[in-house]
C-alpha cells in the first residue's frame, strides 16, 4: 500500500502530466512537429502496415514493428477514435513514466526541466519512440521497487514491437544491476561506443544486413548548441567515474551521456539518444556535493529557460 505522501507524489504525476498531454504545444512552437504530422497522415490517410506485411516469422514482428502497428489499427480502424486523443495518450503515458523514476529517485522537482524543447518534441512527436521508452520506464519503475516481476517482462517484450530502438535503452539500463562490480564499468564506458559505431559509422551496413527500412534515413544529428551543456556534463562524468564506479545509477547516467557524445562524433543520432535518455543525462547532476549541485542545478536551469524562450520565439 501507499502510504500518505506516496499517494500524494503520485497525483501531482498523474496530473502533471495529464496537464502536459494537453498543452497545445503546436500553437506555442514556431515551427512545425515535423514527427506527429507524418503520424497522423500516415494513421489517418493511408492503409495499414499490418493489412500489407508479410510477417513471416518470429523476427519480421520486431523488424517491422508489429505492436504499433496493431495499436493504431484497433485505435482508428476498429474503434474509430480521434488519433489525436491516441497521441495525447501516449504523450501522458511517456511524462507519467519519468516523473515515476523522479518520484523513486526523490528528486521530482525535475520536472522543471520537463518544459525542454527536446524533450517536448520527444514526447509531443516522436510518438513511437516515446510509447516504447515510456514501457521501458514503467518497467525499470517496477524492478527498482522490485514488485510485479511479470510487467517488468510485459512492458520490455512489448517495448521491442513498438520501436526496435528499445533493445539498445534496455541494454543501456538493466544489465548494470546484474554485472559483477568490477565488470559494470567497462560496460559503461564501452556499450555506448558499441552503439555509436552501430547506429553512426556503421548505420547502412547494420540496417542494410537486416532489412531495415531505415537504412534510407538522413542523418539526425542535433545542433552543437542543443547538445553542448550534455558533453561538458559527460566531461564532468567521466572524471568522477572512479567515485562511483559501483553506483548504478551514475553508471546509467553516465552511459547515456556517453551514448549522446558517441553518437555526435560517429554521425548516430544523439538528439534522440538524448531525448529518450533524458532523465538520466539530467539526473546525472544530483551526484555533486550541494555547492557543485547548487551551480549545476542554477546552471542547467537558465540553460533550459534560455533554450525553452529561444524555441518558442
Amino acid at each position: 500500500m501507499l502510504d500518505s505522501k506516496e499517494n500524494k507524489l503520485l497525483l501531482f504525476a498523474i496530473l502533471f502530466s495529464l496537464f502536459f498531454s494537453l498543452i497545445p504545444w503546436d500553437y506555442l512552437y514556431s515551427n512545425t512537429f515535423v514527427d506527429r504530422i507524418t503520424y497522423y497522415s500516415l494513421i489517418s490517410y493511408y492503409e495499414n502496415r499490418i493489412n500489407y506485411i508479410d510477417y513471416e516469422d518470429f523476427f519480421a514482428y520486431i523488424k517491422e514493428e508489429w505492436l504499433w502497428s496493431y495499436i493504431t489499427l484497433i485505435w482508428s480502424d476498429v474503434l474509430n477514435i480521434n488519433v489525436y486523443l491516441l497521441f495525447a495518450s501516449i504523450t501522458f503515458l511517456s511524462v507519467l513514466s519519468t516523473l515515476l523514476l523522479l518520484i523513486y529517485f526523490n528528486k521530482l522537482y525535475f520536472s522543471v526541466f520537463l518544459f525542454n524543447p527536446l524533450y517536448i518534441n520527444f514526447v509531443y512527436s516522436q510518438l513511437r519512440l516515446a510509447l516504447a521508452i515510456s514501457l521501458i520506464f514503467f518497467a525499470f519503475n517496477f524492478f527498482l521497487r522490485k514488485k510485479k516481476y511479470f510487467f517488468i517482462f510485459f512492458f520490455l517484450f512489448s517495448s521491442i514491437f513498438i520501436h526496435t530502438t528499445s533493445v539498445i535503452f534496455i541494454f543501456l539500463i538493466f544489465p548494470i544491476y546484474f554485472l559483477n562490480d568490477k565488470y559494470k564499468i567497462y560496460y559503461a564506458l564501452l556499450y555506448p561506443i558499441f552503439i555509436a559505431l552501430l547506429t553512426g559509422y556503421y548505420r547502412e551496413v547494420f540496417l542494410g544486413y537486416i532489412g531495415d527500412r531505415r537504412v534510407d534515413y538522413s542523418d539526425m544529428t542535433g545542433s552543437l548548441y542543443v547538445l553542448i551543456i550534455y558533453y561538458f556534463f559527460f566531461l564532468l562524468s567521466f572524471l568522477y567515474l572512479s567515485k562511483f564506479k559501483e553506483n548504478n545509477l551514475y553508471l546509467i547516467c553516465f552511459s547515456s551521456l556517453s551514448l549522446v557524445t558517441f553518437s555526435y562524433i560517429l554521425g548516430s543520432y544523439p538528439s534522440r539518444f538524448l531525448a529518450a535518455s533524458y532523465v538520466f543525462c539530467m539526473l546525472f547532476i544530483t551526484f555533486f556535493s550541494k555547492t557543485s549541485y547548487r551551480i549545476l542545478f542554477v546552471l542547467y536551469f537558465f540553460y533550459s529557460c534560455i533554450g525553452f524562450i529561444l524555441w518558442i520565439m
